[in-house]
């Protein structure tokens, strides 16, 4: 019988595909990890927002709360930040009847100007307690008086007047949208 020599040269086609698919993968598990991490912190900050919403407005809650969802639809703005500024509005004046135009007025001039309206919330608030004029250097014209509300009210006009629909407009622009 005759000796069958029989001999095999391969070539490795298939190593290279399966590093790039391993690490595919571990990009893939990182960013799904972020994502978690992202996810979970996100809703640690909604529950938190809801928890002191609940303490100040009491029975109001679901009231504000859809106010929120509403000009976050509307607006784009995060509904935990409408929360906060509902928040620190009821925690400086019970005047829950305010709230709802002095946020949207806050959010025109932060979307006006550029400045973070929950900082522009907290200038307003310290204004108002304190006397001072808010937003001197934007010209703004108002009444003080000895009644906070009363004051607030007034700042309030006054910004829905020199910023009113500001948040709608930019919106509605590309950068808005996106």
């Amino acid at each position: 019988m005759a000796d069958l020599l029989l001999r095999l040269i391969g070539e490795d086609n298939v190593s290279g595909a399966f590093d790039t698919a391993g690490g595919a993968l571990k990009s893939f598990a990182r960013e799904f990890l972020e994502f978690s991490k992202d996810c979970v912190k996100a809703y640690r900050e909604q529950e938190r927002a809801d928890r002191q919403l609940q303490r100040v407005a009491g029975e109001l809650t679901d009231t504000f709360k859809a106010q929120a969802s509403a000009m976050q639809e509307e607006l784009g703005v995060s509904d935990d930040m409408v929360q906060g500024i509902q928040t620190m509005l009821l925690n400086f004046v019970d005047a829950p009847d305010q709230v709802e135009a002095t946020t949207r007025a806050i959010l025109d001039y932060s979307a006006a100007t550029g400045e973070d309206a929950t900082s522009a919330t907290r200038t307003l608030l310290s204004s108002v307690a304190t006397g001072r004029v808010a937003f001197r250097d934007l010209g703004l014209q108002y009444e003080t008086t000895s009644r906070k509300s009363e004051t607030l009210r007034n700042i309030t006009a006054a910004l829905a007047g020199k910023f009113g629909g500001a948040a709608a407009i930019e919106a509605d622009s590309l950068a808005g949208q996106a």
